[in-house]
């Protein structure tokens, strides 16, 4: 049985990839797959960049100084050293602890004085008595025991001042004596870092010798420490207890700025002071914490499949753009015509870097305006890339057109001027090409139309015949060409497919 050439292009009417309606379905999973990808970027770089922004104000990465000694090329940076206090002098205390040849305190770096004396101390409580009347009533007494206490009490507040007096000031107060040259190592440590040598612990007193000369008759020996008064057994108000408390020369660990051989505050951009001294062996991670990188493994593999969730929503989304006109003014229907994946990868690089940008613009705002700016660069050439490569049929119909009749004007004196073929009319290139159709030689068939059209640029059949012969093999694109031809000259279905299609021929 004998092939016609179909009066429609094919059983449901439509060409190839021509005029696909939108898909909602598609439409709607390409964006949540864009969505889901841009946000995984976003979060991902903002982890790390939080992670750097926390660096950034805490100095920058500290520098780890292994034998406590001064690196010129280290001057202002942020440092750690760890190693055993030192101090040029010895620590003293004018009353209690005078120098001696045997100085048992010069291995201190600091000195507490520590001091309570015994006092009156009123408390109210209540109490529940009967009036002449026989009922009860609560009232608050003032009770009055005696104390030890480190601070003077104000005995002219009390409800009974006359019969409970304290001293009103001190002989003795309580202080804190830090000697001025503490080291470690080569370097010499700031105010600031010395006074956070605070682990005390007690001086055992177990000699008078220690004591100045101008109080050694009235101070006692009492429980490691110093007494002021008549019996340590059976104090009275006024009667004073001292004692002494050092902090030893020990291991420490530093982090601090170092300026040639000295230790001090380091100032970070946001302003934070940064001068930390534990005392005892300690990690720099533990005195200055730091957030915990991810493995960089990690980080590259949520960037990579943010990156393919990006690329499969562009994906969908363009597969879900409307064909049906293939003159469309919108970029988004045009993009439709051209090869999705070579779409897919020119519009991908600029949404990738776009949440990358904005997470680093809060933490660097150059880094992050830079990339931002490469990410609108990618974009605009990735616009004009595929507004070049998906440009209207009406354009792209000259172009090819052109080619055509060029092809043309070369093929058809070899066919045409031979003797067996000159007098061949459009009629009968147009009933050979009908005949190569029906041996499905479409090549062939194509050449045939093309010539008629050659002789006659006329004849709408020839133009719709050969519309039919592009569709058959795999070129719709020259298909829609040829039929908005045809249209144009009148050809009913021709003009009819395309209308139904809302394809403009005019």
């Amino acid at each position: 049985m004998k092939k016609k050439i179909p009066k429609h292009p094919n059983k449901s009417g439509s060409f190839k990839n021509t005029s696909d309606s939108p898909k909602a379905g598609k439409l709607i999973a390409g964006a949540f797959l864009l969505l889901i990808g841009l946000g995984l970027l976003f979060l991902n770089e903002n982890r790390n960049a939080r992670r750097v922004q926390v660096i950034d104000q805490s100095g920058g990465p500290v520098i780890r100084l292994t034998h406590g000694r001064p690196n010129p090329a280290y001057d202002g940076k942020l440092v750690y050293i760890t190693g055993i206090t030192n101090i040029d002098k010895p620590i003293t205390d004018r009353f209690f602890l005078k120098p001696t040849s045997k100085a048992i305190f010069l291995k201190a770096s600091a000195l507490r004085r520590q001091v309570e004396i015994y006092q009156w101390q009123e408390k109210y409580e209540p109490q529940t008595m009967k009036t002449v009347k026989g009922e009860e009533v609560t009232l608050s007494v003032p009770i009055y025991k005696k104390v030890w206490s480190s601070k003077i009490i104000d005995s002219a507040k009390f409800k009974k001042p006359d019969t409970h007096q304290n001293p009103r000031k001190m002989q003795f107060p309580s202080l804190i004596l830090r000697v001025s040259g503490v080291s470690v190592g080569d370097f010499k440590l700031s105010a600031g870092l010395a006074n956070q040598l605070n682990i005390y612990t007690p001086l055992q007193i177990r000699s008078k010798a220690y004591l100045d000369s101008r109080i050694k008759n009235k101070v006692q020996l009492y429980n490691h420490g110093y007494f002021i008064g008549k019996n340590p057994d059976k104090p009275e108000i006024g009667n004073m207890r001292i004692t002494l408390q050092v902090v030893r020369l020990s291991e420490v660990s530093i982090i601090a700025k170092q300026e040639g051989n000295l230790l001090q505050p380091y100032i970070t951009s946001t302003g934070k002071r940064i001068e930390i001294l534990r005392q005892g062996r300690y990690d720099a991670e533990v005195m200055l914490p730091m957030p915990q990188a991810a493995p960089s493994w990690i980080l590259w593999s949520f960037r990579l499949g943010g990156f393919i969730l990006i690329c499969f929503g562009i994906t969908l989304i363009l597969k879900a753009a409307p064909k049906s006109d293939p003159e469309s003014s919108s970029l988004y229907a045009r993009l439709a015509a051209t090869d999705t994946g070579l779409s897919t990868v020119l519009i991908a690089p600029g949404l990738v870097l776009l949440p990358i940008a904005i997470a680093w613009i809060m933490v660097r705002p150059l880094s992050g305006a830079i990339l931002l700016v490469s990410a609108i660069l990618l974009a605009v050439a990735a616009r004009f890339v595929l507004k070049w490569l998906s440009e209207p049929p009406s354009i792209a119909e000259k172009r090819i057109a052109l080619a055509q009749n060029e092809k043309i004007k070369t093929d058809i004196p070899t066919t045409v001027t031979s003797t067996s073929t000159q007098k061949l009319t459009a009629s009968d290139w147009l009933k050979k090409g009908q005949k190569m159709y029906i041996e499905e030689n479409f090549n062939s068939a194509i050449d045939a139309f093309g010539s008629a059209i050659y002789l006659d640029s006329d004849l709408p059949l020839a133009y719709y015949n050969r519309a039919i012969t592009y569709q058959k093999a795999g070129q719709p694109k020259l298909a829609i060409i040829d039929l908005k031809s045809a249209a144009r000259l009148g050809h009913k279905r021709a003009q009819a497919f395309l209308k139904a299609k809302k394809i403009v021929w005019q």
